[in-house]
């Protein structure tokens, strides 16, 4: 037979099940609209990434043992994604739609002509053009599907990446085009901006969604990776983060001599 050693499996030290505990008290006896908590002061607009980074922290542990995917542990992941998932229709400016978008002025753009409303809407919080949330809060529902099998999140998951795919294969009216509706093979955010970061959590959630459904959706990433090497590059040929697809609504100046290609 076989003879098991539960020494070599991974476990936590007690310094990081207190970080864990910690936040677990913090995440599930505040509101879910509440980040009075987070020490985010001044800073809000960031806090979608504080939790999204904080679940894949949490992630790593649920994956480690068994022992970590108890009703204790997915409590926790539940109630974070459902912080994340803030919306200006429930909980007003306490959200992080408020925080993450309703705040600009990006609920008012279009797509080619950013203010012609006869064109595709992109100011959407929940898409097309906001992969900084999209990308992250997919990955947030991936993770705790890989890790506790409730599918309980599986349809909006599905709802997401079909999104991305529409967006990276077609016009956005269902027409195949190459490089999608933004010519660029990635999805921009704020919503004018394509950034690497943002489009590689989307890849990863991609990558793992295949994975986890037996999948072939990686191949809607292939223009974007090559933009991403061929395109995205500065003066002296180094990666550059963001690349501006569109001039952004009230910007003085013109896309030829006042907005960067690159940032």
């Amino acid at each position: 037979g076989i003879t098991y050693d539960f020494n070599e499996y991974p476990s936590l030290n007690d310094e990081q099940i207190a970080l864990f505990n910690y936040l677990r008290t913090l995440i599930t006896t505040e509101p879910e609209n509440s980040f009075n908590n987070w020490n985010a002061e001044g800073f809000t607009g960031f806090l979608h990434y504080l939790f999204a980074f904080t679940d894949y922290a949490f992630s790593s542990i649920f994956e480690t043992t068994p022992g970590y995917r108890t009703e204790y542990y997915s409590e926790t992941a539940y109630k974070l994604i459902a912080k994340m998932n803030t919306t200006m229709a429930e909980f007003g400016n306490d959200s992080i739609e408020y925080t993450e978008w309703g705040r600009t002025n990006f609920d008012q753009y279009y797509w080619p002509n950013a203010t012609d409303p006869s064109g595709l809407y992109m100011g959407g919080f929940r898409g097309p053009a906001n992969i900084m949330w999209t990308a992250h809060y997919t990955l947030m529902e991936t993770l705790y599907e890989r890790s506790f099998n409730t599918s309980v999140f599986v349809d909006e998951i599905n709802s997401f990446v079909n999104d991305w795919n529409n967006s990276l294969t077609t016009d956005g009216y269902g027409n195949v085009t190459k490089g999608g509706i933004w010519g660029d093979g990635l999805i921009p955010c704020e919503p004018y901006i394509v950034f690497s970061q943002c489009n590689s959590i989307a890849i990863y959630c991609t990558e793992l969604y295949d994975n986890m459904f037996g999948t072939s959706y990686m191949d809607m990433w292939d223009d974007g990776l090559d933009f991403i090497n061929t395109v995205m590059h500065e003066e002296y040929g180094l990666f550059i983060d963001g690349y501006f697809i569109q001039e952004p609504i009230g910007f003085s100046g013109s896309m030829g001599s006042g907005v960067p290609s690159t940032i």
